[in-house]
């Protein structure tokens, strides 16, 4: 059978990313350093994030418990009336869910703007330390001030403020996902232990396989813009009576389809053979909702288990399940890493201070330049 050409660069990339002590520490540092930057949100708006993100990790363990007594409520209770209390507690559950991600949702948006705002004001600042303006255009200045201070004119957002709201929202998440496993471990300790690596596993894959896709994605952008380019000199009136007088307008098409094809069949390519890798996903998927049933299920076959038992620990294995589901945090968290990067190596080059939250950017007011070392200004006011 022969294989993808971009088999050997994706076994490349895992094995160079593989789980090596060095390689979980660096990461480990990097995720800190990132999260290092939530205090130029303010105080009120990244607790308020923190807030609504523990109550969402909340919420599936709770939602399982109280489902587990709502059904002991309905099996157990004589009349109707005393169903209502546990009823009323898995509605405010499943509702405190909803709206706990609805606010983290909009408070995300806030912090990782307050942060962009933060590290543009810091990349200014680093700017005016140095004396003179050579620095100014060096190409390692420019491209790591442009991308540190990313304002998302694409499709993607890339900057460092998006990152520390998706990390966030991983964290919590993968609180959900622990508090569930301890409430399955009550019952069954190795099923909750194998659900929960499965699922990490499941995501772990699934991340590959997507920040792949989007590394080849971002490797057609040249063939894109080239293929643009030629669409334009045909349709544009610049080089309309040129392309014209000359006949060039098929000669033209077939350089722009020429190039439409290759950036596609890229990522075709790349596409089926991501598809064709997914049979290590499949199984995880099947036999964790396999052994999520007919564990439960045998058990109160064998009158070892209640059904209020078997419906919490149901609940405790979704819980569990959620964290496979990949979002977009991922691509938030890997790509404004990127920014955080550009603004280490800015601060390491130019800077005097850590790299983390510098405190001009933390201020709530704009950023003067009379207080930047080197820069002369008279009368300048905050």
């Amino acid at each position: 059978m022969r294989k993808s050409p971009y088999h050997a660069a994706l076994k490349a990339e895992s094995i160079a990313s593989s789980a090596s002590w060095s390689a979980v520490r660096a990461l480990l540092a990097e995720r800190r350093q990132l999260l290092s930057l939530l205090p130029a949100a303010g105080r009120w708006r990244a607790g308020c994030l923190i807030a609504t993100l523990a109550a969402a990790a909340a919420a599936p363990p709770a939602t399982a418990l109280a489902t587990g007594e709502l059904v002991h409520a309905v099996s157990a209770a004589a009349d109707t009336g005393a169903v209502a209390g546990p009823l009323l507690l898995v509605v405010a559950t499943l509702l405190g869910q909803q709206l706990a991600e609805a606010l983290s949702a909009h408070c995300s948006i806030l912090v990782a703007r307050d942060i962009d705002g933060a590290v543009r004001r810091r990349v200014r600042h680093l700017a005016f330390l140095p004396r003179g303006v050579a620095h100014l255009g060096a190409q390692g200045f420019r491209a790591d001030a442009t991308r540190s201070s990313d304002a998302a004119f694409t499709w993607r957002v890339r900057s460092a403020g998006t990152a520390v709201a998706g990390q966030l929202l991983l964290l919590s998440r993968v609180c959900a996902a622990v508090a569930s496993t301890l409430v399955l471990a009550a019952w069954f300790p190795a099923l909750a232990l194998c659900l929960l690596v499965a699922s990490l596993l499941v995501r772990a894959i699934i991340r590959r396989h997507l920040l792949y896709l989007a590394h080849v994605g971002d490797s057609g952008a040249l063939q894109q813009r080239q293929a643009e380019y030629w669409a334009a000199l045909a349709r544009g009136k610049e080089g309309a009576k040129e392309v014209r007088l000359f006949g060039l307008v098929e000669w033209v098409l077939r350089r722009r389809l020429s190039l439409h094809r290759g950036w596609v069949d890229q990522n075709a390519s790349a596409r089926r053979f991501v598809t064709r890798s997914q049979g290590l996903t499949v199984v995880l998927v099947t036999g964790s909702a396999l052994g999520a049933l007919l564990i439960p299920g045998m058990a109160a076959g064998f009158g070892n288990l209640d059904p209020s038992g078997v419906a919490t620990c149901l609940t405790a294995a979704w819980g569990i399940f959620q964290i496979g589901s990949m979002g977009f945090e991922a691509f938030d968290i890997e790509y404004g890493a990127g920014a955080a990067r550009a603004l280490h190596r800015l601060e390491a080059e130019y800077g005097t201070g850590s790299t983390g939250a510098p405190p001009e950017a933390v201020r709530p007011v704009g950023y003067s330049r009379a207080r930047a070392p080197g820069h002369r200004s008279s009368g300048s006011r905050m």
